[in-house]
């Protein structure tokens, strides 16, 4: 079970650092690409892009 916890674990720490490795070779326009996308999205999340309940 420990072998399994220690793998995930390694897993997730590889991808981090990949997907900060990722971000750190963006240029300035790619940058502004990434932000206006994030952006986008948060504002829809906000929104409530999907049904409301009742309330």
């Amino acid at each position: 079970m420990l072998e399994w916890q220690d793998y995930a674990i390694s897993f997730a720490g590889d991808r981090i650092h990949d997907l900060w490795v990722w971000f750190d070779s963006l240029s300035r326009e790619e940058w502004l690409i990434v932000l206006a996308a994030c952006c986008a999205v948060g504002f829809l999340f906000l929104k409530g892009w999907g049904q409301r309940g009742p309330c």
